[in-house]
């Protein structure tokens, strides 16, 4: 269904809107082939602009994105093109606000939409009104002159709102307009059919009832009179969606566990000066102080997350030098032999780190009225810290980030 007029066009065209839209990376989609950018990894990290040639017909192109090899009823994120009043070129251009993770998978849908013609949206019509007919027909009973339905008003209400959403699941419209459900209307009409007994007097109305046949069959004359007037109130909600200037969907084209780039991975080092509270008040305040050394784990990436995660970070490391508290014992850390953290760090500015959490603190106390024996006492007590970070960049990736 899709052709070039020639490759001299698609090249300019692409040209400018690559002008037109240069804060967005431009990925061009190749139909034929079902891949992105010559077969290479879509673009990370990047407000992205899906590009590529369709037909005069279609009048909309969707994309979607899907977790690789997830369930691809749910898209993490989707976006529409939609030929505007007199465009008449092969070609659309479609924003992607959502950007990527590098060095992941993703399945990707693009779905083509042109317009229904008169006999193809009288068609739907007449399906979506059997569908819905047929089902509340088949939801009552009558049993002598008492009505039954055969479920609640709610799970009727919920199943016919369900037969017109699925019969609508491959068409768009230009207005946007959704089918919102039945109204209320259509609910008050199901409660006013059930288990009301049609009474002699409205059978009576409707003609002759000198016998019991009689009378039974006036009484379902009576019912199906109230059941289609119920119908057409259905249709008329049904005809709000069907009625607009609708589009089916006339192609689709999956691209499955398709790669993005890769990007650059950075090891964070932090250099600072910090001081851990050992006991004390305000007034007899014991603690150690000195240089630590640490390495900080961001909890955010700058280009996926909000400010504040990608300024976060949880931070571990090791002070160069032992303490000495107020009686002159040597305080160290177990197993490493120097007090070491664990803290939550914080960047204020472009490369200063304000660091709070816990340092894991060991006691090496003499009790001289003990032979001289050394007692090793573990304590966590809190830390806080101002250090400058340092990041290095490992491997040969793309240095974006």
């Amino acid at each position: 269904m899709f052709y070039f007029k020639s490759t001299l066009f698609l090249l300019v065209s692409l040209f400018t809107t690559t002008f037109a839209f240069g804060q967005y990376e431009s990925v061009i989609f190749d139909y034929q082939n079902a891949y992105f950018n010559n077969g290479q990894p879509v673009q990370a990290e990047s407000n992205l602009m899906f590009t590529g040639p369709i037909s005069k017909k279609i009048e909309r192109v969707e994309v979607s994105v899907f977790k690789a090899k997830g369930n691809t009823k749910k898209p993490i994120y989707s976006n529409a093109w939609k030929r505007s009043y007199g465009n008449s070129q092969e070609l659309f251009n479609l924003p992607f606000n959502y950007k990527l993770k590098g060095d992941a998978s993703y399945d990707f849908a693009v779905d083509y939409f042109r317009e229904l013609s008169k006999e193809e949206k009288a068609e739907l019509k007449q399906s979506v009104y059997e569908a819905v007919d047929n089902y509340l027909s088949q939801s009552f009973s009558i049993n002598g002159r008492k009505v039954t339905m055969l479920n609640s008003v709610d799970a009727v209400m919920s199943d016919i709102n369900s037969i017109v959403r699925e019969s609508f699941y491959y068409y768009r419209n230009e207005s946007e307009v959704v089918f919102p459900g039945f109204s209320d209307i259509v609910k008050k009409g199901l409660k006013s059919l059930v288990g009301r007994k049609l009474s002699n007097q409205e059978a009576a109305n409707l003609g002759d009832n000198t016998d019991h046949s009689g009378r039974v069959a006036l009484r379902a004359s009576l019912f199906d009179k109230r059941m289609d007037e119920l119908k057409n109130v259905a249709h008329n909600e049904i005809d709000q969606v069907i009625n607009t200037r609708l589009l089916i969907r006339s192609d689709n084209r999956m691209v499955l566990d398709y790669p993005t780039e890769h990007t650059r991975n950075d090891i964070a080092i932090n250099v600072g000066y910090g001081a851990t509270y050992f006991n004390g008040d305000l007034k007899n305040l014991d603690y150690g102080r000195g240089t630590y050394l640490g390495l900080s784990f961001p909890l955010g990436n700058s280009a996926l997350g909000g400010r504040f995660w990608s300024n976060s970070s949880i931070s571990a490391g090791a002070f160069l030098n032992n303490f000495k508290d107020k009686n002159d014992n040597t305080v160290t850390g177990p197993i490493f032999g120097r007090p070491y953290y664990v803290a939550y760090g914080y960047r204020m500015f472009r490369f200063l780190r304000l660091n709070a959490g816990a340092t894991f603190l060991q006691t090496d106390a003499s009790n001289n009225g003990v032979g001289n024996i050394n007692t090793n006492t573990l304590q966590i007590r809190p830390f806080i810290g101002l250090s400058a970070e340092l990041r290095f960049w490992l491997g040969l990736g793309d240095s974006k980030r």
